[in-house]
């Protein structure tokens, strides 16, 4: 092998191994405080605020866009809103706020809902996401709305 060929054989690994500690993982761009509801249980009907607060990491600011998917006890997607949250600075931190509007019909059960966080330009480049994996969940309640009826409430008793 000439002196040519074996420097360039040589070049690709070395520049590996000298750019991979540099690569960042998610967890060294943010930190993703886990996204909470207010409660722990809501009538059909309600409105629901969820709220996370992202903090940057780094020394240079970095583009958020976080995505909330709220999913049925059957699975499917009552929820799906993005929001955009702009340049988050350096070491500094930004909170991003979902409301929720439960359907009338909503069934009761508990409700899931899943979190991400990416660069809003660019499709693959993730920060941070669970994965499908549930952060917030929450029951769905009929009976939490409902008003008391005295008269209802009296015959159970007696019965």
């Amino acid at each position: 092998m000439d002196t040519v060929r074996f420097w360039k054989f040589l070049a690709l690994p070395a520049a590996l191994m000298i750019l991979a500690p540099l690569a960042a993982t998610a967890d060294d761009v943010v930190e993703v405080a886990k996204p909470a509801a207010a409660r722990e249980s809501y009538a059909p009907g309600e409105e629901i605020v969820i709220q996370s607060t992202i903090k940057n990491k780094k020394l240079f600011g970095i583009l958020i866009a976080a995505r909330l998917r709220v999913l049925a006890p059957d699975g499917s997607e009552i929820h799906n809103e993005e929001v955009n949250l702009g340049k988050i600075a350096g070491k500094a931190a930004a909170t991003a706020s979902f409301t929720v509007k439960l359907p009338a019909a909503a069934p009761a059960g508990d409700y899931s809902a899943t979190f991400e966080l990416r660069n809003p330009y660019f499709a693959s480049a993730a920060y941070f996401q669970n994965k499908g994996k549930p952060f917030v969940v929450f029951a769905v309640n009929p009976a939490d709305g409902a008003k008391a009826d005295p008269v209802a409430e009296a015959k159970k008793i007696l019965s």
